[in-house]
């Protein structure tokens, strides 16, 4: 009998505790992950391009920040709007 290690038993309540502490845990560190990662972000602004000047060369305007610009691009290179508001 020597020859043997002596173990202690446990039973089936305590493994299944310790196993649902390591879920607990690895869930924590899941969630907590992912609150690190989240982009910092902002909210997408609408706007439009007004013309200010008729004549040629036209003028542009953003209705948002009022800079002017010599091309209709898609965004505002001052604010970021999107120029695709209805009028």
């Amino acid at each position: 009998m020597s020859d043997y290690i002596k173990r202690e038993s446990r039973t089936f309540i305590e493994i299944a505790d310790d196993l649902n502490d390591l879920v607990t845990e690895l869930n924590d560190k899941i969630v907590e992950s992912i609150r690190e990662k989240n982009a910092d972000v902002a909210p997408v602004r609408h706007g439009r391009w007004e013309v200010i000047d008729a004549e040629e060369p036209r003028r542009y305007g953003c209705s948002k920040c009022k800079r002017l610009s010599w091309h209709m691009e898609n965004y505002c290179p001052n604010c970021g709007a999107r120029m695709d508001a209805k009028e």
